[in-house]
């Protein structure tokens, strides 16, 4: 459930049998391929994602527990906020696509013309076409996807009520173990490290909760 923030790819768990356990970490399985011009290391010790983790938890589902209201309005408010975001994003991939299946129909439809016209062989338009044909299934199953997304995001509302159920069954939560990891995280995003002028290092930690995603 550990991923990285840029590449998406899962982060791969790294120990070693002559390391000590606290020095156990997490690499972007992407760099650890070889494959470093795609992506950086985005390593961070197993030990300190337990206890961000743990400290994060503890934070949010007391929030949960003790002022139900506010955190419910403060989640609906974030959800929604980046719901509209996400939904303009791909109203707009949609449009484009849609535009562009419509321009391809119309070049397919001026194709047919100069091949039975013989402006065009039959190997040319084999070849033109079947170009034309990729591109065309392409867009389509964008056009698709882009649907099932924006169908889900405006129908998408945060349920802090679970969440928050959750919260108060769990009240005293005093260690990461896999019971509370799996019940309050969905997934988690690891970000590369910075260095500031000064040689300050910051590293960003996304947790998307159970059922309400991030919280800031």
């Amino acid at each position: 459930m550990v991923f990285c923030a840029d590449c998406k790819q899962k982060l791969y768990f790294h120990r070693h049998a002559r390391e000590k356990s606290e020095n156990w970490k997490f690499i972007c399985s992407s760099y650890r391929k070889n494959s470093r011009e795609q992506c950086t290391m985005h390593g961070i010790k197993e030990s300190h994602l337990k206890e961000i983790v743990l400290h994060e938890i503890r934070n949010v589902t007391a929030f949960a527990r003790e002022r139900t209201d506010d955190f419910a309005e403060y989640i609906s408010r974030e959800s929604n906020t980046a719901a509209k975001k996400e939904l303009s994003e791909a109203n707009k991939k949609l449009k484009k696509s849609e535009k562009r299946l419509a321009e391809v129909g119309i070049i397919f439809r001026k194709l047919y013309e100069d091949h039975v016209l013989g402006t065009i062989d039959d190997d040319q338009f084999r070849m033109l076409s079947q170009g034309y044909t990729d591109e065309q299934n392409q867009l389509k199953a964008e056009i698709s996807d882009l649907k099932h997304t924006m169908q889900e995001l405006q129908s998408q509302t945060a349920n802090t009520a679970r969440f928050a159920a959750l919260a108060k069954k769990y009240t005293d939560i005093t260690e990461l173990t896999q019971e509370i990891l799996h019940t309050f995280v969905s997934r988690i995003e690891v970000h590369e490290k910075l260095k500031d002028d000064n040689g300050s290092i910051t590293q960003e930690i996304d947790i998307y909760f159970t059922h309400i995603g991030i919280v800031k």
